[in-house]
């Protein structure tokens, strides 16, 4: 985030560019700099920063314990998310074929993967080549959403040992030029129920970023994910405040980062005072994951005590700590 001289934040990215080249940058702009956030390189490019930098993991995986049988697997979702697909299935009248067919993988590579995340992601969009998405897809088996017989969506699935892991996703826009409605339910659903004829005992929803206030992340919670490390090593995102400013303490406010800690993930959320009050802290279960071994409040100044009292209340134990700046509170972030 680059300050402007009314404070409004901007961004400067860099991708795919040699570390060196990216160390040297970051010396550069480091004064006009309000945080810098580095990811897949090593902690020699960090030590250029002053202050305390925080490790993150660069993704998190979201998994869901799959119960012995399918009217249980119905009966543990939340009644609200029950209700919503079954909505979705008669109102869009989707249905499900599962293929393995190799002209089948091609034409959702060309048709739905491709454009799809282009679409999404713009300029940022990391579009996997076609030669190994193929290769990688006739290890798997590929779930076609189907609308009046016609593929409006899919999804690769890939076991790995007792895990079917969801790999690659796809659809086209609805006619307005928006996403399919209720599609990406209609593919988790049906990727659920394809699990458990498949009798796997995960299902493995895929990398979100480390942050519980993220939106894909929310939306994966939904299906009663638990949150995990993942048992692949992953890249790590190496992060430092160059200053205190408010817009700094507003972004940091709004965030609830997970770091990776010896007794397994961490979840911290930050108050500075002078920014008022933020909703969240005194209904922070809303925001509570199973996978999560510590939340962690750090305040500028004491919490209210009917603040406190409701972090009481919740399910799991919140450890409310003191801090005096944005320095000290990355500092035990660590």
């Amino acid at each position: 985030c680059i300050r402007d001289s009314d404070e409004t934040e901007h961004i400067a990215e860099i991708r795919h560019a040699d570390w060196k080249h990216v160390a040297v940058h970051i010396a550069d702009i480091w004064d006009s700099v309000d945080i810098a956030f580095v990811e897949g390189l090593g902690a020699g490019v960090t030590r250029r920063l002053s202050g305390p930098v925080v490790e993150i993991p660069a993704w998190i995986k979201q998994r869901l314990k799959l119960e012995d049988t399918w009217p249980s697997q119905l009966a543990a979702m939340k009644r609200n998310v029950r209700q919503e697909i079954s909505r979705s299935l008669r109102k869009y009248e989707y249905s499900c074929v599962a293929t393995r067919s190799l002209t089948a993988f091609t034409e959702f590579y060309d048709e739905l993967y491709r454009p799809h995340v282009s679409r999404q992601f713009g300029e940022a969009a990391i579009v996997v080549g076609k030669e190994r998405f193929v290769r990688e897809c006739q290890r798997g088996v590929l779930l076609q959403l189907l609308q009046s017989n016609d593929v409006v969506a899919g999804v690769v699935l890939r076991p790995v040992g007792n895990t079917l892991s969801i790999v690659w996703t796809g659809m086209k826009n609805a006619d307005n030029d928006t996403r399919l409605p209720g599609a990406s339910d209609a593919l988790d659903y049906f990727s659920l129920l394809y699990a458990h004829l498949a009798g796997s005992k995960w299902l493995d929803f895929g990398p979100s970023r480390p942050d519980l206030t993220d939106g894909v992340l929310r939306y994966k919670r939904k299906w009663g994910c638990d949150l995990t490390a993942g048992y692949v090593p992953q890249a790590r995102i190496r992060w430092s405040c160059r200053n205190e400013s408010a817009a700094v303490r507003r972004f940091l406010q709004q965030k609830l980062f997970v770091t990776s800690g010896r007794r397994g993930l961490i979840a911290t959320k930050l108050w500075f005072d002078e920014l008022g009050c933020p909703a969240e802290i005194p209904r922070l279960e809303q925001y509570l994951c199973p996978g999560i071994s510590t939340y962690r409040v750090i305040s500028t100044s004491p919490l209210p005590q009917h603040w406190l009292n409701e972090l009481a209340n919740c399910p799991q134990a919140i450890d409310v700590r003191r801090t005096d700046s944005v320095a000290d509170a990355l500092a035990q972030m660590r």
